[in-house]
């Protein structure tokens, strides 16, 4: 939206006067809510304290109270009456300010707006600078088929390319979580190998001893074998 420097003044003289007047009714509304609860909490404070043996005090009590109320009302009633006008006010601004910011994107284009050619840049209602190209969603007639159709193709490469990364970057990512996968999944594995190697050497110590057992002499006499033979005989 490109907006004469006057209005654009004025625009912004009333969105800093709103904006005051929100931090005035917002003041004014938490200091109401505290007087009301202060009410409330003497209310309970009174209603403990009170002895109902003694009737003077409660009397006395009671036009205390009476009057704290009377007072703590009529400031109740000042409140609530200054947040309706603060309310009014809020609502008149709001109307002056969206008067102000609606006709002129559709009635007169940019150049027309400043006073500018259309190459040059113009100033906005928050006080940046922007180019004088209107997009065809804002209704600016000074933007020819060729440049809507070179901005619309420079829209879609950014697209694009924006598509891309997020897709490279999500791979990476998949990438990355499958390789830490992998590598848990091989450190465990080692860590398996290591442990029956340690217990490998003792199972395999004690099969060497029952195997070799029998492999001795000690079922076959200490005899020679001549001596057997002859002994046969």
């Amino acid at each position: 939206m490109h907006l004469l420097p006057s209005s654009s003044e004025r625009i912004g003289n009333l969105e800093t006067q709103l904006m005051l007047l929100r931090a005035e009714f917002f003041t004014a509304k938490n200091r109401a809510n505290a007087m009301w609860r202060g009410r409330l909490q003497r209310e309970r404070n009174q209603s403990a304290c009170e002895d109902p043996g003694e009737e003077r005090s409660i009397t006395q009590a009671a036009a205390r109270s009476s009057f704290r109320h009377s007072e703590v009302d009529a400031a109740l009633q000042a409140q609530k009456s200054q947040l309706k006008v603060l309310r009014s006010q809020i609502s008149v601004l709001r109307c002056q300010l969206r008067k102000l910011k609606t006709p002129y994107a559709s009635r007169k284009t940019p150049s027309q707006c400043c006073n500018r050619p259309s190459g040059e840049q113009a100033m906005t209602p928050s006080g940046t600078y922007t180019p004088c190209l209107v997009s065809a969603c804002e209704g600016g007639v000074d933007e020819t088929p060729e440049q809507r159709l070179l901005r619309l193709k420079k829209h879609l490469e950014l697209q694009r390319a924006y598509k891309q990364e997020t897709a490279k970057a999500y791979k990476h990512l998949h990438v990355y979580w499958k390789d830490s996968g992998t590598y848990a999944k091989r450190v465990w594995q080692a860590r398996e190998k290591r442990k029956t190697l340690r217990l490998q050497p003792s199972v395999s110590s004690s099969k060497h001893i029952g195997m070799s057992g029998p492999s001795t002499c000690t079922h076959y006499p200490n005899k020679p074998i001549k001596q057997n033979l002859s002994t046969l005989l």
